[in-house]
């Protein structure tokens, strides 16, 4: 009796992405190309790693048609969503889209050109975060039943990324301005207004301007502080006091293209952009490991929670 209840255990470690020394064996998504992976990681020093699932644009043809397709020949944001069943994608070919992980199936599609990055709100919304292009440069909100009807739309040049942090109930959006110093990153936070209307949009409610140039990702690390990746470095903002600090582990790091940041464990997932703006690599600390991925030029990795 023992014994089996010893491996019914060790079965749900392993189910769970652990194995029995605690260590967790995390996952990542990486998106490039016109495709998606969800790879498997080993926990400590290694080189190793398994594709679990590939999903390639072309899939989608049947829902969206070829014209949209040829929109997702750069994927450049992938984010997993929906307790871990979707993934959020963006091109900068000019698409979003949600993806259900285990049917495949595209759930939203719309056109939006240069689009960065995007996030889920309340209610089935998605914001998206669409770069210089002169169509874009903006922020666009999206419901997930209407696909194709922008609801609400906001100005931000060369908008790069979109955080929904639901304990401040409110939306940051990394992009840039001109200043008299040059060119420098703003962050702006947004409340929703009117959501239960037919006529929903954001607020914005604060702004932090004169940040480092280059303004390129913009993740979450807790409750309070997003982390975001400058052309010379990255750094740390409070989302309450608005100090900003350098990220120790990468401040004098450069064309940081994603950086993920895990506060309780301190794992550290990231790319650069090594060949341009795109790399065959991934890099982790805590635990250290550097993935050579041939099968895709890389452009952005998400930690898959």
């Amino acid at each position: 009796m023992k014994n089996m209840l010893a491996a019914i255990f060790l079965t749900a470690l392993i189910a769970v992405g652990c194995n029995p020394a605690g260590k967790t064996v995390r996952k990542i998504i990486l998106c490039g190309d016109d495709k998606l992976q969800i790879i498997k990681v080993p926990p400590r020093d290694s080189t190793d790693y398994q594709v679990v699932w590939e999903w390639h644009s072309a899939e989608g043809e049947s829902t969206w048609g070829p014209n949209f397709t040829r929109r997702l020949r750069t994927l450049d944001d992938c984010k997993v969503v929906g307790d871990g069943k979707q993934v959020l994608v963006t091109s900068s070919g000019g698409g979003v889209f949600l993806l259900d992980i285990a049917s495949r199936k595209p759930l939203f599609y719309t056109e939006a050109p240069n689009a960065h990055s995007a996030d889920i709100l309340p209610g089935g919304r998605i914001l998206v975060a669409l770069s210089s292009h002169p169509e874009g440069s903006s922020l666009e909100l999206y419901d997930i039943q209407q696909p194709g009807k922008c609801l609400w739309r906001d100005s931000l040049t060369a908008a790069h990324g979109a955080v929904w942090m639901k304990e401040k109930e409110r939306l940051y959006a990394l992009g840039s301005i001109l200043s008299p110093n040059g060119n420098k990153s703003v962050i702006r936070a947004y409340r929703l207004k009117d959501w239960d209307s037919p006529h929903p949009s954001l607020e914005e409610t604060d702004r932090w301007s004169d940040l480092p140039s280059g303004g390129h990702d913009l993740t979450r690390i807790n409750a309070g502080e997003l982390i975001f990746s400058g052309s010379r470095g990255v750094y740390v903002i409070d989302a309450t006091d608005g100090k900003i600090r350098p990220f120790e582990p990468l401040h004098n790091t450069r064309d940081i293209k994603s950086v993920n940041y895990i506060e309780k464990s301190k794992q550290l997932v990231y790319t650069k952009g090594e060949i341009r703006w795109w790399t065959h690599h991934v890099y982790s600390e805590n635990p250290a490991w550097k993935l050579n991925v041939d099968s895709i030029h890389v452009y952005k990795v998400r930690i898959f929670e």
